[in-house]
This record gives structure tokens, C-alpha cells and sequence, in this order.
């Protein structure tokens, strides 16, 4: 196959013969038309290479080992940071570009190629003029003449310089991963997902589980969860594929407790396979809490739907959040009908006022007593002791009503008082009674006194005589 150069010569030769000819020569000028074509074809085809060669960081390079004279491709002056002007490169002026430390490797890789026809990968560093380093992976291998000696050496070389920087950096996140994996103080575990077996742990786990992290390690994870091995294997598939990533379990511990845990598990890619990556949260403690919280509002519940007066909840605006068993009957609303309510439907017109104030006063008091006259459904009148606390109702601020029907209490106090004004009549009467009998006797009184004293006086004088 002819070379670029050679295949260009031929062309300006014909090109000069033709024109040197005075006879016009068909067959020449369609032979000059197929080189030219088949230069253009090759241009092209050098361009889509040059082009493909620079996308991926790929350059290629043919050697004469007794010129001792490289060609490089246009991507080779790239990779190197040169300017494809400057030539061929030779020995002397390729050994400036390849890092001190990675030439002797170099060296040695293409002697063999050289010398006894021994193909070469090898990876090395090369230094551009402006100092800056790439990584690359350079291959050599002979190319034999028909007489089986090593005529020329042809290679690649390739930049991967992105590729180790990501792996310089995939191994540094490795390491961290390990190192904050290790010293974290969450129960961290690395399992096999098909097996279960457990391939690291951290010192946390040794810790909570009351194993050395080397016993962990020989451990499958059915060993300290007390569910089976097969719904175990279920959950496993399903963290893997992602579709359940949480889930709460019973651990044995090596002195035979068993705790409440919740594990997050996610796949990750570890040494270059798919393992599950689960973080272990003790919630014993949380859990027992959770119960007795939940033992509390059942006692709650009991309490306040069981109460024998009407208790109802309502926020700080006054809306009834919540209302008992004994409210609905006093009032005559249904539950649902509460919760559509504000307190001040329940209240007398005259009342609204008055309610507003003491609403005021309990967000500020925190608690109040007082009475009030409320409304049924029914629009008959219920006297109350109304008893307000602000309580936290399932996170929020909210005030509890307690009321006690006193009406009858009301209609006692309202007859004692009608009583007593009847007798405060009554003896009002007596008195005024008593005041004009004391003025009508008062003049005969005084006569009979003072006829009294004269008698009495004749008595002594006759007595004298």
C-alpha cells in the first residue's frame, strides 16, 4: 500500500507528463482522476480517524529502528502538548517527555520490541513543556518484512489521564468510606446479599453486639437476626433491588438479649461487586417508649371518652378539635357536628363577650375557672363550672374545657335568693308593722305614767298627815 507521500508524488509526475504532452492522452488524465479521487478518499478517511483518535485521547506512532526516527499521528502531538510542526520526533527528543522515574521502563519495553520482537503494554507518565503530567498507556509491537526481520515498530498511546484521576479519587473515597466506616459510632455492617454472610463490620457492631469484629466477620447474618433464613433472604432481595430499604428487626446479642433495631440497608459497589451497605439503629429504649406512650393515650382515650362530665378540646382560636361521649349527650351534638363547631356556638349570645375575654385570659394564665351559660342543641339553657387547662395536643398548643352542668345548683341559688328577698319583705313589713304600733301607744302610755306618778304622790302626802 502506498504511503500519503509516495501516493502524492505519483500524482504531481502525471500531472507534469500530462502537461508536458500535446496529445490529449484519455487514459493518463482518467488514471490522474482516480489518484486524485483516491487522495481525497484518503484525506477523509485520515480526518474521521484524527477526529475519532482525539475524542478518545488515542494516538498512534510508527518507529524506524535504524533511522531511529518516530511519525507520530496528530493526536500524538496533542497528547504530548506539541504543535504537529515541529516534525518527527526522534529517540533523544522523546526521552524529554517521558517522566525520569517511568523512562528506564520505557527504555527496556522497546530494546525488547526491538531486539528480539517482543510486544510491550506499559503505563508511564509523560511531562508537557508546560510542566503539567498525563498518565498514558503506551503499546509497541514489530512489524516483520517478508524476510521475517523487524522492520518497523508501530504503537499507541493513549491518555488516561481522566480515567486516573477518577481512580486516584475512586481509592481516596474508598478509603474514607473505610475510615469513617470503621471509627463511625452507628452499628455499621457490610453483607453479602445472596449468602448473607457478613463481610466487614465496624467497631461500633463489635461493641453492640459483644463480638470482635473478626468473629462478625465469620458470621452469616441469621446468626444475630432471629428472623429465618429465608425471610431474611426475601428482605435482602428486596434492599438490593431498592424496593425496601428499611425495615425493623430483633438482634441477638452475644449474652443472649434481644434488641429492637431498625436497619437501614442500600447496595453499593464494593471491591468491584454489589453488597448491601446497612446501618443498624438501637430503638429498644425508643420502642418501649413508644408502647408506654401508646398504653398512655389508650388510658387517655379511656379516660376521656368514660369521663362524667363534658370535656371538649379546642384550639387557641377556639375551634373544637376533639369532644367526649358525655359532651355529645349533654349537648346534643354528634361528635362529628363538634368538630364543625367553635366554642362559641355552645355558648348564650349574651355570653360571647365574655367567653372571648376568658379565651384571652387562659392563653395567657395557662388555666382558669369560672362559670358561663351555654346553649344545647336544642336551645335550652345549661348553666356550667367551666375548668380550662392548656394542654399540647398532638403538637400543638390547645386548651381543655372541662364543664359541669350546674343548673340545678343555678335554679337552688336562684330560689334561696328569691327567698330571701321575700323575707327580706317580710320583716321590712314586721319592722314598719312595729314602727306605727309604737307610735300609736305612745300617748296613752305617757297619760297613765303621768296619772301613775300623781297617785303616787296623793299617797304620800295622805301618808304624811
Amino acid at each position: 500500500m502506498l504511503s500519503y507521500e509516495e501516493l502524492q508524488a505519483q500524482i504531481i509526475e502525471l500531472q507534469n507528463r500530462l502537461q508536458h504532452n500535446d496529445t490529449k492522452n484519455v487514459s493518463l488524465e482518467q488514471e490522474i482522476s482516480m489518484l486524485i479521487d483516491a487522495w481525497d478518499t484518503i484525506n477523509e478517511k485520515d480526518f474521521e480517524i484524527n477526529d475519532t483518535h482525539h475524542k478518545a485521547g488515542f494516538g498512534s506512532w510508527v518507529m524506524d529502528p535504524f533511522l531511529q526516527k518516530t511519525k507520530w499521528s496528530k493526536e500524538m502531538y496533542n497528547i504530548h502538548g506539541l504543535n504537529a510542526n515541529i516534525g518527527d520526533i526522534d529517540i533523544d527528543m522523546h526521552k524529554e517527555f517521558v517522566h525520569p522515574l517511568d523512562y528506564p521502563t520505557f527504555e527496556n519495553a522497546l530494546k525488547e520490541a526491538i531486539e528480539q520482537g517482543t510486544p510491550y503494554v506499559i503505563e508511564a507518565r509523560i511531562i508537557r513543556p508546560d510542566t503539567t503530567i498525563r498518565y498514558v498507556v503506551a503499546t509497541g509491537e514489530p512489524i516483520f518484512d517478508q524476510n521475517g526481520t523487524i522492520g518497523k515498530i508501530r504503537g499507541t498511546l493513549r491518555d488516561i489521564t481522566n480515567i486516573r484521576k477518577m481512580s486516584i479519587a475512586l481509592k481516596e473515597s474508598e478509603a474514607r468510606f473505610k475510615n469513617i466506616f470503621a471509627k463511625h459510632r452507628c452499628v455499621m455492617l457490610l453483607i453479602e446479599p445472596e449468602s448473607g454472610n457478613i463481610i466487614d463490620a465496624n467497631i461500633a457492631a463489635a461493641i453492640f453486639y459483644g463480638y470482635s469484629v473478626q468473629q462478625l466477620c465469620t458470621m452469616p447474618i441469621h446468626y444475630i437476626n432471629i428472623m429465618s433464613p429465608d425471610e431474611l433472604l426475601e428482605q435482602r432481595k428486596k434492599a438490593t433491588a431498592g424496593i425496601n430499604n428499611y425495615a425493623v428487626f430483633k438482634h441477638k446479642l452475644s449474652n443472649g438479649e434481644i434488641r429492637d433495631v431498625e436497619v437501614h440497608s442500600s447496595p453499593i459497589e464494593y471491591d468491584n461487586t454489589v453488597i448491601l451497605f446497612s446501618i443498624i439503629h438501637d430503638i429498644t429504649i425508643k420502642k418501649r417508649l413508644e408502647d408506654e406512650l401508646r398504653e398512655t393515650k389508650e388510658q387517655y382515650k379511656l379516660l376521656f371518652n368514660n369521663a362524667g362530665d363534658p370535656i371538649v378540646i379546642i384550639n387557641e382560636q377556639g375551634k373544637i378539635i376533639a369532644a367526649n361521649a358525655t359532651a355529645t349527650k349533654e349537648y346534643g351534638y354528634t361528635i362529628e357536628e363538634f368538630l364543625i363547631l367553635s366554642i362559641q356556638d355552645l355558648v348564650a349570645p349574651e355570653s360571647f363577650e365574655f367567653i372571648e375575654e376568658r379565651l384571652s385570659e387562659i392563653i395567657k394564665v395557662g388555666n382558669l375557672i369560672f362559670e358561663s351559660v351555654h346553649l344545647r342543641k336544642n336551645k335550652t339553657i345549661l348553666y356550667t363550672s367551666v375548668n380550662c387547662k392548656k394542654i399540647f395536643y398532638y403538637g400543638h398548643e390547645a386548651i381543655l374545657c372541662e364543664y359541669r352542668n350546674i343548673t340545678e345548683q343555678k335554679k337552688i341559688e336562684l330560689l334561696i335568693a328569691e327567698k330571701n328577698n321575700e323575707l327580706q319583705l317580710i320583716n321590712s313589713e314586721k319592722d314598719k308593722f312595729f314602727s306605727i304600733i309604737a307610735h300609736d301607744l305612745k300617748s296613752p302610755l305617757n297619760a297613765v305614767l303621768a296619772l301613775s306618778d300623781l297617785l303616787k304622790t296623793s299617797v304620800k302626802d295622805k301618808n304624811t298627815e
